[in-house]
Parts: structure tokens; C-alpha cells; sequence
């Protein structure tokens, strides 16, 4: 039963800090309606705030996992969740989504998911190795 809790604490940070981002968003362009929507600085502002919001997201399951002791493929499965959802919500926002990230968050969940499934093979230390490799060569081109 604890385990399910792992898998819905991350789903229920994420969605309500949306939410108040949301709120933050669309208040912000009700009292701007002379302006544009999506103004210059506006696009970035928003962006930060997703940011700001996943970060601390992040730190919050961290908090949670250490003090419940959550076993590492759940905390994983909680990461990847968290950053996949963040570029989500910048998609959704029109804002730029950041294809490391999304790799990030893809890592992070197969390996989660790998390692509750309890496959023989260490999917997670390959794939982040993996990504360390492609980062590598495109920082030496």
C-alpha cells in the first residue's frame, strides 16, 4: 500500500503547483489585459516560474523520500515524473522545451520502472552513462 503513495506524492506536487501556477499565469494576464498576452518578457517570466516551481517540486520529494525512506525505484520513478512534467508544462505553456531535460526525466523513469520490475540488467547506470557520453562528444565538437 506505502508503495502507491511513492508513486502518487510526486503526481500530486506536480499538479498542485501547476495548478497555482496556473493561478499565478492568468492572474498575471487579467491584470495585464491592456497588453499583450504574451508579451517579451512575458515568455521568459513564465518560464522561470515553471522552473522555480519544478526545483522546488524536486527538493519537496527528495524531503519526502528521505523521510519515508522511499527504496530507489520509486524515488527515481519520482524524478523522472517531476522533470518529465516540467517540460510538459512548458509545452503546454508555448514555452521552449529543453530536450536534455525530457532525456533526463526518460532516464530517470526507465530506470525506475526497470528496476521495479526487477530486470536482471542495470538499465539506469547504462542509460545515464550513456547520456554522459552523447553530452561528452557534443561539448568536444
Amino acid at each position: 500500500m506505502a508503495e502507491w503513495l511513492f508513486v502518487f506524492a510526486p503526481f500530486i506536487l506536480i499538479t498542485g503547483a501547476y495548478a497555482g501556477l496556473s493561478n499565478l499565469c492568468l492572474g498575471a494576464r487579467v491584470m495585464n489585459s491592456i497588453q499583450p498576452a504574451f508579451s517579451e518578457g512575458s515568455a521568459s517570466e513564465t518560464a522561470r516560474r515553471i522552473d522555480s516551481v519544478a526545483w522546488a517540486a524536486f527538493f519537496i520529494w527528495v524531503g519526502i523520500a528521505m523521510l519515508m525512506g522511499v527504496p530507489w525505484d520509486w524515488f527515481l520513478v519520482g524524478v523522472g515524473v517531476l522533470t518529465l512534467a516540467a517540460q510538459f508544462f512548458h509545452w503546454s505553456m508555448d514555452n521552449k522545451v529543453d530536450l536534455f531535460w525530457i532525456a533526463c526525466g526518460v532516464a530517470f523513469l526507465a530506470g525506475g520502472v526497470w528496476m521495479l520490475l526487477q530486470f536482471p540488467w542495470p538499465l539506469a547506470p547504462i542509460l545515464i552513462i550513456l547520456l554522459g557520453i552523447v553530452l561528452l562528444s557534443k561539448a568536444l565538437r
